[in-house]
């Protein structure tokens, strides 16, 4: 799917908005000078995400940990809240186990990652922004005002949602958190975020409360 695109199949939209949304007040200071957040959407326990642009104005989706880690290295096995030193097969931290899913990936519904880092020792990533919009929104029964998706949109959306999925499996990732809260419909097709907890090799990330591996 192409990043950043317009509305559904038989929807309208303008696009993405590049209003400014107030500072979350959870947003470190380093990153709201980087980033212009627009939204802030749902996200795993333990993780903040975003919608932004940066400077550039690039649409991105930002994802950073609620808490710091042990250690200022967003790739690393540690757990803060467990305060102790995993082994090579302990599970990532939830922002690591986004990162070494996504740069697993060659798919055009799962952004790239662009950046990974820490503030503060709190690990965060950003990837490219899904054209279209969240289905959530495009769902809402109340905010929605757009007309009712016909059936092939539907079973298109379906499609494109199991191969992306097959795709993730074939190399050794399940993505745990399937909502319309992260996912994105456009013209160009799905885009899946939310990779934050994932199981990577069958091992979820420490104290993620979001369903089975």
């Amino acid at each position: 799917m192409a990043e950043h695109d317009s509305a559904p199949p038989g929807l309208t939209s303008a696009g993405p908005a590049r209003h400014r949304a107030p500072t979350p007040p959870g947003l470190p200071a380093q990153l709201a000078d980087r980033f212009t957040v627009t939204a802030a959407l749902s996200a795993a326990p333990g993780v903040h995400r975003y919608e932004v642009f940066d400077h550039d104005g690039a649409p991105l989706v930002l994802e950073l940990a609620a808490r710091a880690t042990l250690f200022d290295d967003p790739l690393s096995a540690f757990h803060g809240a467990a305060a102790v030193c995993f082994g090579p097969t302990t599970p990532p931290t939830p922002i690591a186990a986004a990162a070494r899913a996504l740069f697993r990936f060659h798919h055009p519904a799962i952004p790239r990652p662009r950046e990974v880092g820490t503030v503060g020792l709190r690990p965060w990533i950003v990837t490219g922004r899904p054209s279209g919009a969240l289905l959530g929104a495009l769902l809402d029964p109340v905010a929605a005002t757009h007309p009712r998706w016909a059936p092939a949109d539907a079973l298109a959306l379906a499609e494109a949602l199991l191969e992306a999925l097959a795709h993730a499996h074939a190399r050794g990732v399940t993505h745990r958190a399937l909502s319309p809260d992260t996912l994105y419909w456009g013209p160009g097709g799905l885009g899946l975020v939310g990779w934050t907890s994932a199981a990577v090799d069958g091992a979820p990330p420490p104290d993620s409360p979001v369903g089975a591996p």
